[in-house]
């Protein structure tokens, strides 16, 4: 289905803000959008307290990020960050001047599969029409020039060419062209590559070593953008943020230019194209090759050419593939997709019968059929040596797209219509099986597709009466079996966070017991109290009856995050986020709202408020600017959908 392109507009620098600078990780109702709209469209009498924290009346040399860990996968861990305000703030000049210099300083390399080439121009609605969804989350939008397919929303300032997540270069026709030329791969992986960057090199990259080392005063692109990303994180030149798609392009920008020295050195080895091939997408290379020589001459002009710019292969990460090159992943998607079209995409095929034609019902399954294919899908893991962290994400967006078909048709089927019992078992097999999976993998990417999963199964239950209150319990009582293993499993905030919001949207204000909610978030333990936590907490209490304890256990962590930091708070990102959280959320308490601006007013440097002032300021920052956009605790799906318009990490 072709769909009409939506015009961006180029010169509204201010969506870097929306678009290169937060994490994809974030708890749902998290969003830079308040601010994109403050800074759009500036109201009048800004408090002064506000200018300051926001870098407007005296822009801070440095401000201290927000770190903070999500599940990776496999049990692993990742930790991301989120900048300071007011260093966001700092980026929309620089994409404004440097926007087209970034694309020139990131067209010197033919090796790299994802790199930018041109403002964003339009953007595409998302739609859950195709039937197979990337594998995990993409990240970037594609070129509309591109041969490959286009992302389908504005996720990035940039187009990005040619790929726009690394499996699709797997699944490509590239990719199988240069398997039937290179029997063999070897992969390499730069070892923790943006934390081990050292912000300097981006001028020894751009220019080059000598002439950054004797210029280092000389305003330029390189300069500009090693100081910002220094003074996101603590003035630091050794290593640069996780999470924000500005790092990536900061990254880019160096390796680049590391791809350009690998070709020079193998040149000057005699090693031409004839003989390998080699791709990079982001920090991974990619070799092809035939000749073990050759592939060891190509390692040796990576890792020297990395070396300059005080980067390393990781070798426990190293590996040779040999032809066939299709991976056990590849495999294992294939099995999970054919079973899910077999037991589930079959369950929801709503033919149009023709004139006078009877249509055969499809038999509904029963209690034990997602016992058999939650069987057949571990099955189809461990045969194939695969994950739930790499087939989970993959096998929920087909189910998401399955059911998002489902339900434009639902109406059309007659049997569903007369016997709403039927419909009631397939959507509680789905339910049954979209669980395991979440249960086997529960990361925010995954939160976020098993949410939209469960709003479009209690949409489609509510169509017929009873079966929609039933159906909203069944998901609610999943939902809070998964809260209660939340410590022992050791989910993450953003993951419980997420969760959280979607029980209470589908369950009704009331759905999730208060202790539960405290005993998730661990808010009795001082130790634990965090910007995310706090904000959650507010958001499932809201104003209530019966969640009084759960709203005070949020101001009383919030208030000793604001006394244990009382020096410089206001160069602290969680602090600073909290701040304004706090202060303009409808649900915390005054008490709470009045230690704050004490904490931050004097950490300014300005003058104790007056009592008018006080008042003034929580209108002001409810009226206009915090990050949990308290207005929206209603729109679970306006939320999930804004989501959509980030990548994954990974």
């Amino acid at each position: 289905m072709k769909r009409k392109p939506i015009a961006i507009k180029k010169k509204d620098a201010a969506r870097v803000l929306l678009t290169e600078l937060l994490p994809y990780e974030l708890p749902v109702f998290f969003s830079n959008h308040r601010l994109y709209e403050f800074v759009s469209q500036p109201p009048s009498n800004i408090p002064s307290l506000l200018k300051g924290l926001l870098g407007w009346s005296s822009s801070p040399k440095f401000t201290i990020p927000f770190n903070f860990k999500i599940e990776r996968g496999d049990g692993r861990k990742r930790t991301l960050s989120i900048m300071h305000p007011a260093s966001q703030l700092k980026f929309i000049e620089f994409y404004a001047t440097w926007d087209h210099y970034v694309i020139n300083q990131c067209s010197k390399s033919d090796y790299s599969l994802r790199r930018p080439v041109q403002v964003g121009s339009v953007y595409f609605e998302s739609s859950l029409e195709e039937e197979e969804p990337a594998l995990g989350d993409e990240a970037g939008d594609l070129a509309p020039s591109s041969s490959k397919e286009q992302r389908t929303h504005a996720s990035s300032y940039f187009y990005y060419a040619s790929y726009n997540q690394i499996w699709k270069f797997y699944d490509s026709t590239e990719f199988r062209r240069l398997e039937q030329n290179y029997r063999r791969l070897l992969r390499l992986d730069v070892s923790k590559c943006f934390q081990s960057i050292y912000t300097h090199s981006i001028s020894w990259a751009v220019r080059d070593k000598a002439f950054a080392k004797k210029n280092k005063d000389a305003e330029s692109f390189d300069k500009s953008f090693d100081l910002l990303m220094q003074g996101s994180n603590w003035n630091e030149t050794n290593g640069i943020l996780v999470g924000p798609e500005v790092s990536r392009l900061f990254a880019e920008v160096i390796l680049q230019q590391v791809d350009d020295d690998i070709a020079t050195r193998l040149a000057e080895a005699g090693v031409d194209q004839s003989q390998l091939r080699i791709r990079r997408y982001v920090d991974d290379y990619l070799v092809f090759f035939n000749s073990e020589e050759v592939a060891s001459a190509a390692r040796s002009a990576i890792e020297v050419s990395l070396e300059k710019y005080k980067l390393s292969i990781n070798d426990a990460k190293t590996e040779t593939l040999e032809s066939p090159l299709i991976s056990d992943l590849s495999i294992a998607r294939d099995v999970v997709r054919d079973l899910l079209r077999e037991r589930i995409s079959s369950q929801f095929n709503w033919a149009e019968p023709k004139p006078g034609e009877v249509p055969a019902p499809v038999r509904p399954p029963n209690e034990r059929s997602a016992d058999h294919l939650i069987r057949a899908l571990k099955a189809a893991i461990k045969t194939n040596k695969a994950s739930y962290s790499t087939i989970s994400p993959y096998a929920l967006g087909l189910i998401s797209r399955v059911l998002y078909r489902a339900n434009k048709g639902l109406t059309k089927d007659a049997v569903a219509t007369q016997n709403p019992h039927h419909l009631y078992q397939k959507l509680s097999y789905v339910l049954e099986t979209a669980f395991f999976l979440y249960r086997m993998d529960v990361r925010v990417n995954t939160t976020y597709r098993i949410a939209s999963i469960l709003l479009t199964i209690a949409d489609m239950a509510d169509k017929f009466g009873s079966t929609g209150k039933i159906l909203r319990q069944e998901i609610v009582d999943h939902g809070v079996s998964v809260l209660k293993q939340a410590h022992r499993a050791s989910i993450g905030e953003c993951e419980i966070s997420s969760l959280l919001a979607c029980l209470f949207y589908i369950g009704g204000p009331t759905s999730v017991a208060e202790r539960d909610v405290i005993e998730a978030l661990r808010l009795g333990d001082a130790s634990e109290a965090s910007y995310f936590k706090v904000v959650t907490a507010l958001f499932c209490a809201q104003g209530k009856p019966g969640y009084d304890a759960l709203r005070n256990a949020a101001c009383d962590a919030a208030e000793r995050i604001f006394e244990h930091r009382k020096v410089d708070i206001h160069l602290d990102a969680e602090a600073t986020l909290l701040f304004f959280d706090v202060v303009s959320c409808p649900f915390a308490r005054d008490g709470t709202k009045e230690v704050a601006l004490n904490v931050f007013t004097k950490s300014i440097g300005y003058k104790a408020m007056a009592v008018s002032e006080v008042n003034f300021f929580k209108k002001f920052a409810a009226s206009h600017l915090s990050f949990c956009d308290w207005r929206s605790t209603e729109e679970l799906p306006a939320l999930l959908k804004r989501k959509e318009l980030k990548p994954a990490y990974d």
